[in-house]
């Protein structure tokens, strides 16, 4: 590896996430790093919504390197990341006042407990599917069918 290409990575990988252009990334990084950007604009989004300023300084190397390891050690997928993605966007606090999206704030966090997360996730969707057919029978047989 080149010196400059050392420095240039270096670089990027102390640059926090949403100060990078997609186009500074090298490519075989590109999904790791889009991946990670929606996780921590899930994140931001709802310390925003709660008028809280982070401190945290969510990095391009920290980041993608640990959505890379879930890819490749973990075995995850797109649509599993999707899917907790998705999740973590619509959730809401339970009657406990726990809630997912609080409670991760920084990758290895994400890694850590991303099997929970689609666990639930997945428990949702499920229940959802439960009660929407519970219904279909129902109104079948009201209309004596």
């Amino acid at each position: 590896m080149k010196k400059d290409t050392k420095v240039e990575e270096t670089k990027l990988n102390n640059t926090l996430l949403p100060e990078i252009k997609i186009s500074d990334v090298p490519e075989e990084n590109k999904q790791f790093y889009t991946i990670a950007l929606t996780f921590h604009d899930i994140m931001q989004s709802y310390l925003t919504k709660l008028k809280i300023k982070s401190t945290a300084k969510h990095t391009y190397g920290t980041w993608t390197d640990t959505i890379r390891l879930m890819f490749e050690n973990d075995k995850r997928t797109v649509e599993e990341f999707r899917e907790v993605a998705e999740y973590l966007k619509k959730e809401t606090p339970d009657n406990n006042g726990f809630s997912w999206k609080a409670n991760i704030r920084s990758a290895d966090t994400l890694r850590k407990q991303f099997e929970k997360v689609l666990i639930k996730s997945r428990q949702i969707k499920l229940a959802k599917k439960e009660v929407s057919g519970y219904r279909k029978i129902t109104e079948t047989n009201l209309m004596g069918i």
